[in-house]
């Protein structure tokens, strides 16, 4: 009867309490007192709250209580490692390109100006641009005439209008002074066609 009287005090104890002993136990001394301690003394006992049926059971999860605050935002992190090289592209369209390749030859002996000078000239057909030219210039015997002197040569538009394409070729020589000789001149332009 005196046990049960003393669980009784101790509940009502513990009841009271709890809210600021958290870290308590409790403890029984040999004549059967109870006490509520920091810590057990060396001749007493200590005793399970929940064995003495004096913890009851865990009681119903709360409501989730608002969200906090916003944190604020983290440091920028490190650049990430560069990824694989990707497969090639498919291959593209052609571009614009030449075609109709042809050459135009002029063979004469020009006569010289005043000033001993000669100019011959290869046109190619309408259409096309000169892409390129050649000469070759030859004395009455068939040999090179060495009294001739190139001065110039390349491709040149025959148009007036400045955007209109080269599309001949012309070599322009002087004599040597006192040559008498009547040399023979092949003027070769080469000709195609661009591709829209």
């Amino acid at each position: 009867m005196a046990r049960r009287w003393h669980l009784g005090i101790v509940a009502m104890f513990v009841v009271g309490i709890c809210s600021r002993a958290e870290g308590a136990v409790l403890c029984a001394n040999p004549s059967g007192s109870v006490f509520i301690r920091a810590a057990c003394k060396p001749n007493e006992t200590p005793l399970d709250p929940v064995a003495l049926g004096l913890v009851g059971p865990a009681g119903p999860a709360g409501p989730a209580g608002p969200a906090g605050p916003r944190g604020e935002a983290g440091s920028k992190g490190d650049p990430g490692t560069p990824g694989t090289v990707g497969p090639p592209g498919p291959q593209g369209d052609p571009g614009p390109g030449l075609s109709g390749f042809s050459e135009v030859t002029v063979e004469l002996a020009p006569p010289a100006d005043a000033g001993g000078r000669r100019s011959v000239s290869a046109t190619c057909p309408a259409g096309k641009m000169a892409v390129g030219g050649s000469y070759s210039i030859f004395a009455n015997g068939g040999n090179y005439g060495w009294g001739i002197a190139p001065v110039s040569s390349g491709t040149y538009a025959t148009s007036v209008n400045p955007a209109d394409p080269s599309n001949a070729f012309f070599v322009l020589t002087a004599d040597a002074p006192g040559y008498a000789g009547s040399p023979f001149f092949r003027v070769i332009v080469k000709c195609a066609t661009e591709a829209p």
